[in-house]
């Protein structure tokens, strides 16, 4: 099983250094998407824990026809205490869009 874990851009470029690159194989292929998002239906202005009418319509309207290009993805939420929440596999569409997710 494989996680990605989030830092801010600029705390990355401080203490990070390049050690090797290399091309992912085939199998890796398989697991990690680097064509996908790894931030998806994101704005500043609206909240989807709990969004009002308002920010619900502007939310259609921006991100109504995003899509990725895949049917299924597995969310690892985050829990309050750093670790992680029960997986849930989201199935869609031939392309999930950001309201099935």
């Amino acid at each position: 099983m494989y996680f990605f874990y989030r830092a801010q851009q600029n705390l990355f470029e401080k203490k990070s250094e390049l050690v090797e690159f290399k091309e992912l194989t085939e199998t890796e292929l398989q697991y990690f998407r680097p064509d996908l998002p790894m931030r998806f239906g994101r704005n500043k202005d609206a909240s989807w824990n709990n969004p009002d009418a308002m920010q619900e319509k502007m939310m259609k309207k921006e991100f109504g026809n995003i899509t990725i290009d895949t049917d299924k993805i597995k969310l690892f939420p985050s829990g309050p205490g750093g670790g992680n929440k029960k997986s849930e596999l989201i199935q869609g569409s031939p392309k999930l869009n950001v309201f099935e997710l």
